[in-house]
């Protein structure tokens, strides 16, 4: 285990008095969990179960409940998670109309909500950890989170493509007042979900024989893209820059550091369309470097199909940019320290 979440969707208000609890039920719960924790183990982070939607409202209830009763500065949690979904329709989760359907990360504006979101904690719980715990799409049409049917990509594909934007998008750092973005983003869901809105959000599908004996899994294209993206990440820092905005109409460039080498970054590219449209023969600005290495997600690849780059001019060329994200490894040339003259004056009596 690596923190506890101290209720789940406390502001659901589709639930009625069975789902829903004010903010001065939720700071009993939370007061009471926090102390038992640190009791046991005064390490072991206790958040904020994850509110349906970054509710600011929730937030703000929460943070001033707390500074009335305890004190400023002495908020009982650690964190805060959020359960946001991006759909036609912002707000909580849409259950049960069948009439809503998700939207691309670019079109939700992932950027600009996470700066909100950072914003917000800020100023109401500083210091405190901020994680978007739930998101995602599904494959199935009657579902509210579905994404559209895009001519030339199958619906897996789309919710792959998707996934991977809303990462790279996530992480981008957006710094205010000296503080940096949100500490993980999750997919719902892993494994196996049944049936209904997220039925069709999992990576896997397990198998089982006649008997119902377990024979293993079927993963989706979802899995190998994040697989990829894991790996190929692995070394480099978890924030990134944009280099290009593309927002919904455009190519995407984002660009991060490694953790160690400081001859080694990763390009992220991608348009922000949802209609398959495609860049060809896009000229990238790496810079002064010796190698650069393209990386492509496929499905049955963990860590993707990968081909050289020609260097000219401190450029490459990507052969088609899609609504798939790709990724450029580069090694940057490591350059002479450049001299200046010195000059001295001598005067002269």
């Amino acid at each position: 285990m690596y923190w506890a979440e101290i209720g789940q969707e406390d502001n659901k208000n589709w639930k009625a008095d069975t789902g829903y609890h004010s903010t001065d039920v939720m700071l009993v719960k939370m007061k009471a969990a926090h102390e038992g924790i640190k009791a046991a183990d005064a390490t072991f982070p206790a958040y904020i179960g994850a509110t349906t939607m970054f509710d600011s409202l929730r937030i703000k209830g929460l943070a001033a409940q707390s500074h009335r009763f305890y004190g400023i500065g002495n908020q009982p949690w650690d964190g805060i998670s959020i359960n946001q979904y991006m759909t036609d329709v912002y707000g909580p989760q849409p259950q049960g109309y069948n009439t809503n359907n998700g939207i691309s990360p670019e079109r939700f504006r992932v950027r600009n909500v996470v700066s909100e979101m950072i914003r917000i904690r800020n100023r109401w719980m500083p210091g405190k950890k901020l994680f978007w715990t739930e998101a995602g799409w599904a494959t199935e049409t009657t579902s509210n989170y579905n994404v559209p049917v895009i001519a030339g990509q199958t619906l897996r594909e789309t919710q792959a493509n998707w996934y991977l934007r809303f990462l790279e998008q996530a992480c981008i750092v957006e710094t205010v007042n000296g503080s940096v973005g949100i500490s993980g983003v999750f997919n719902y869901w892993m494994k196996d979900d049944g049936t209904g809105d997220f039925g069709t959000m999992n990576n896997i599908t397990s198998n089982f024989d006649s008997l119902g004996v377990y024979i293993g899994f079927t993963a989706h294209q979802i899995w190998y893209y994040t697989s990829t993206r894991l790996i190929r990440h692995n070394a480099f820092r978890a924030w990134a820059t944009v280099t290009t905005d593309g927002d919904s109409t455009g190519v995407w460039v984002t660009k991060k550091l490694h953790t160690v080498a400081t001859d080694s970054v990763i390009y992220a590219l991608w348009r922000g369309t949802s209609n398959n449209s495609t860049t060809t023969n896009y000229v990238l600005n790496i810079g002064p470097s010796t190698a650069a290495t393209l990386v492509t997600p496929v499905t049955g690849d963990m860590d993707g199909v990968t081909s050289a780059l020609t260097i000219t001019s401190n450029t490459v060329t990507i052969p088609t940019v899609s609504e798939k994200p790709v990724y450029v490894l580069v090694k940057t040339a490591d350059l002479p320290p450049t001299f200046y003259p010195i000059r001295r004056r001598i005067r002269i009596l």
